[in-house]
């Protein structure tokens, strides 16, 4: 249909009475679609059963959607057709996604009250769009605006949507605060990116409504400076770019008096993707004895841990990505015995495995890829693996994985015939491995690829 112009009575030939599903997509040369240019009782008798209608990469289709041609419509997919008109009365409408459409750039606004029906709303490339009617349907539970630059603030009555679950905002760079009223009580996810114009997120005396978040993700918002007081125990928080922010309260992801946790161990604390953050600051964000999970992913200036990880008492699983700087571990290895997973990939730079791994009784995943200059151990004079080299192993370990380490020769090092827990090993990418001694009675799986001379 590459080349269709027009769709009309002599293309689609009798109506559709039962047609529940409708889509029309990549067609460059479609101008006119006649149905939905006249909105006389005959229209609505072409497709009175529509229920889900989808039409995408059609930049010269001129037609108006209005409720008339689509009484029944529920699912309206609408994207990448700038001359398409959408008006906003569709009394069934339960999810609604648009994307650079003329129902949305000719007006600084819009209106979507009309829609009571409406659970889902994607607005997506309305570069005009500067402001969202301040009547929201009700029962909204999942809201998503992307890629709207003029777009400056969202609407007072955001609060009293009493079912809205999820929101997300991206690369909406005029965005400067949330609404004084603050958030529904009933969001649980949080996803702001590219708001480079963001310095506050709810606050003061309405930010008790923060402590029903369960996850938070802040992603290079570089004018927001801080975080408010308090934020809920169980809250999972994402943060990274935000090259303003000074610290995290004090009071941040700890046990809450009103009752938001319940202590130590309850729900995952999770801070990741602190790249840009200096490490002074990094260290703040990390001086957290409730943290459970920490995940650092692309920090190049990072260089060393020492005296990062020493109140991470809680911490159950660390994972260090794309951190060519780091080069050891702490001298006294992790502090936490508590530890069941450890995620190194992408270290170019890492001398050293964490000493004394054996007193992580608790570790039950390690993972290693891509650390071309782990080439000593963590104590001795050692420059290379060697066969009788051993770096001991917690016996607690059930999964490890070994990748794309250039220098590996020899696995007797890490201390195989030990794991008796061992359950699954896997070794990919290690041109220069020769054997391994791992008890074959306590390995149920076994997989090598890629691995030459490998001996039994």
């Amino acid at each position: 249909m590459y080349k269709v112009g027009r769709v009309d009575d002599a293309f689609m030939g009798k109506p559709f009475p039962s047609l529940e599903s409708l889509t029309f997509g990549n067609m460059p040369n479609w101008e006119f679609w006649f149905p939905l240019s006249n909105s006389d009782a005959e229209v609505q008798t072409l497709f009175p059963s529509l229920v889900e209608l989808k039409i995408s990469q059609c930049p010269l289709l001129h037609c108006e959607l209005i409720h008339p041609c689509l009484p029944s419509i529920v699912k309206l997919d609408v994207r990448e057709c700038p001359h398409t008109l959408l008006r906003f009365e569709f009394p069934f409408l339960r999810e609604l996604n648009v994307t650079d459409i003329m129902g949305l750039r000719r007006g600084l606004h819009v209106d979507l009250h009309s829609l009571n029906a409406l659970t889902k709303l994607q607005i997506e490339a309305i570069p005009e769009l500067a402001r969202i009617g301040e009547w929201l349907p009700l029962e909204l539970e999942y809201w998503e605006t992307y890629n709207c630059a003029s777009l400056e603030e969202l609407p007072k009555g955001f609060k009293r949507l009493k079912s809205l679950k999820e929101l997300r905002i991206g690369h909406c760079p005029n965005l400067v605060s949330f609404p004084e009223t603050g958030l529904p009580p009933t969001l649980r996810v949080l996803v702001l990116n590219d708001c480079e114009g963001l310095k506050l997120l709810p606050h003061g005396r309405y930010n008790g409504n923060l402590h029903f978040l369960e996850r938070l993700h802040v992603w290079n918002c570089p004018s927001l400076v801080c975080f408010p007081d308090e934020l809920p125990s169980t809250l999972q928080l994402e943060i990274g770019v935000c090259t303003n922010l000074k610290a995290l309260r004090d009071t941040i992801m700890q046990a809450s008096s009103s009752g938001s946790g319940s202590g130590s161990g309850s729900g995952t604390r999770s801070i990741s993707h602190l790249e840009v953050l200096k490490k002074n600051r990094w260290q703040m964000l990390c001086n957290n004895a409730e943290l459970e999970c920490l995940k650092m992913w692309n920090y190049p200036n990072l260089t060393t841990l020492d005296g990062c990880l020493d109140s991470l008492t809680h911490l159950i699983k660390l994972e260090i990505l794309d951190c060519p700087g780091l080069e050891f571990f702490p001298l006294n290895g992790l502090p936490n015995a508590n530890l069941k997973e450890l995620w190194i990939e992408n270290c170019e730079n890492l001398k050293s495995l964490p000493p004394q791994m054996q007193n992580l009784t608790s570790l039950q995943t390690l993972y290693v890829r891509y650390c071309p200059s782990l080439v000593s151990l963590p104590e001795g004079d050692v420059v290379s693996f060697r066969e009788n080299d051993c770096l001991p192993l917690p016996r607690s370990l059930t999964w490890l994985s070994v990748n794309e380490l250039q220098n590996l020769e020899y696995l007797a090092f890490l201390g195989l015939q030990n794991l008796n827990s061992l359950k699954e090993l896997l070794i990919s990418d290690c041109p220069e491995l020769r054997s391994f001694l791992p008890d074959e009675d306590c390995l149920q799986h076994f997989q090598g690829s890629r691995s030459r001379n490998v001996l039994f």
